[in-house]
């Protein structure tokens, strides 16, 4: 997979989606799954491009580590198997444009269109209680 948390770095905020499906319901950064032969750059500009309509060049995506998570179900069949999942976990600064126009293009089948894209700082991503991997990387970032 390739995930991409959209960053102001001025303002020390993640911009972050809520997912309406499994398996990571919640907030979560913009991404998805590779496809065979494709390098994580490449994957993360397609996949953010599927998900937010915005056509970014790979090179604006700073990749930053590599993550191992699992979930207990998915939305795949058989949905008790869960998901095991290796991403390349990357940051992107966007334009004031750019995220408003991201967050009024989520791809509907995956995101809270009411929710859009909300800042985050670190405060508020403790409050929500948002995955471990999302607060790792805001902590390598802005290096709490």
């Amino acid at each position: 997979c390739t995930d991409a948390v959209i960053v102001d770095k001025d303002a020390g905020t993640f911009w972050l989606a809520r997912r309406v499906v499994e398996p990571m319901n919640g907030l979560w950064c913009i991404g998805g799954r590779r496809l065979k032969g494709e390098m994580p750059h490449q994957g993360m500009s397609r996949t953010f491009h599927r998900e937010t309509r915005l056509l970014l060049a790979p090179e604006r995506f700073r990749f930053r580590t590599i993550v191992e998570y699992m979930w207990a179900s998915r939305r795949q069949a058989p949905r008790a198997n869960g998901s095991h999942n290796l991403a390349h976990q990357f940051t992107v600064e966007l334009t004031h444009q750019e995220r408003l126009l991201a967050a009024s293009q989520l791809q509907a089948a995956e995101y809270d269109l009411n929710f859009g894209l909300q800042p985050f700082d670190r405060e508020g991503l403790l409050a929500q209680d948002v995955h471990p991997v999302i607060l790792d990387l805001y902590n390598e970032v802005f290096g709490r």
